[in-house]
């Protein structure tokens, strides 16, 4: 416990660059790219084991402890073999690409090689977040890393690039690990500083974490998936376009919307009004004042009907498609319509994400920060009742 509370404590620390990195020796980016494309200007081959490194680039730093360390980025490019179902200009001009692997380590003794997929001898290598400078020596990193990334991505299409914790002693090499939950943590905010899309995905075949060029989505909402788009700025200020709205439904206590998203997949939001006695039964009333006008929201997924007609609503897999911001957007169109025409009429809505499966928060976070960021709310907070995580959205100030 100790240590996930220092953890917390200083968790912005690894992005935003509040933490000062040190000093490094090393090539510039510039110089980085011209090695790769010189790289593949002069071959012969067509690489087919991207395990094999081109070129290992180093730089050295020193921390305040008196210890030296080195980062490494071991680097492969070869053509980009791409398959076009029709003829036409290319969307972009660069034809090649490129696979990297990023690590560092204390130069406690002397290295007399690196693999592209960290080893398992027991070296000394990663031993950096053990000496109290790890937000420090991730800043580093990331300083260095990151330009190099987005000067090569000038001319290389991302493929991948790996990031592989290293695992201490009774540990799994796994992103569950110590170091791998101080990664993720270091890499949601670094992410953000790639200037072409990527996604980080979980590689399990080598225990670690893999950045993948281009905005990755999938249906499994247990997989690792985050990518650098403006997450909370797409959903608050409408930059991806709401979708159709297709009939709305009034009534004294119930006002319910379907909307149909632009790959046509058809969605249901609604606002329920909720007497006292329910709101007493859901456990609502330990948080209430009791006087309050509550009305109920949620949305979800129409499957099984047949060109509009008929079918039921799942509220489980409502973002799962891909079109989570689109929805969104849409959700907050209706909002500020059933607002606008239901001024005094209501307090509090409550808003409840049902989770993708047990222990996954995930819904409830996005959920938040875009209620947050569409400033429709005096107050948005979150509440646990009776198990169930809800957010609780106040039209007045508290």
């Amino acid at each position: 416990m100790r240590y996930l509370r220092l953890f917390e404590e200083h968790i912005n620390e690894i992005g935003d660059a509040s933490a000062k990195p040190f000093k490094v020796n090393g090539p510039s980016p510039r110089q980085v790219s011209k090695d790769m494309l010189k790289t593949q200007e002069n071959r012969t081959d067509s690489p087919i084991d991207w395990l094999d490194p081109d070129r290992i680039i180093k730089w050295s730093f020193s921390g305040d402890k008196g210890t030296d360390y080195e980062m490494e980025i071991a680097w492969t490019v070869k053509k980009r073999i791409a398959i076009r179902l029709k003829p036409g200009k290319r969307k972009t001009g660069r034809k090649l690409e490129m696979k990297m692997n990023i690590g560092f380590y204390a130069k406690s003794k002397p290295i007399t090689g690196t693999e592209f997929n960290i080893d398992d001898e027991e070296d000394d290598r990663e031993r950096t977040t053990n000496l109290h400078e790890q937000y420090r020596i991730l800043a580093t990193v990331v300083d260095t890393a990151i330009p190099v990334i987005n000067e090569a991505s000038k001319d290389f299409i991302i493929n991948e690039i790996y990031i592989i914790p290293k695992a201490d002693k009774g540990e799994e090499e796994s992103i569950g690990n110590r170091r791998g939950r101080f990664y993720l943590a270091y890499l949601k905010k670094a992410i953000k500083k790639i200037n072409d899309k990527v996604t980080i995905q979980e590689d399990k075949y080598n225990g670690g974490f893999v950045i993948r060029g281009g905005h990755r989505y999938s249906s499994n909402t247990d997989r690792l998936e985050i990518r650098n788009e403006s997450t909370v700025n797409e959903i608050g200020d409408r930059s991806v376009p709401a979708g159709q709205w297709i009939q709305s439904k009034y009534e004294k206590d119930h006002k319910g919307y379907t909307f149909m998203t632009k790959d046509e997949e058809r969605y249901y939001a609604y606002f329920e009004k909720k007497p006292k006695k329910w709101l007493d039964n859901q456990g609502m009333m330990k948080v209430l004042k009791g006087d309050e006008k509550v009305w109920e929201t949620s949305f979800g997924h129409v499957v099984g009907h047949i060109h509009g007609y008929g079918g039921t609503v799942d509220f489980k897999t409502a973002t799962n498609k891909g079109s989570h911001f689109e929805i969104l957007s849409t959700v907050a169109e209706i909002m500020e319509d059933f607002l606008k025409n239901n001024k005094g009429k209501a307090d509090i809505i409550i808003a409840k994400p049902e989770k993708g499966s047990e222990g996954d928060s995930r819904r409830l976070r996005l959920y938040q920060a875009f209620l947050q960021k569409t400033k429709l709310f005096k107050n948005v907070t979150t509440e646990s009742i009776f198990g169930q995580d809800v957010i609780l959205l106040y039209l007045w100030n508290m």
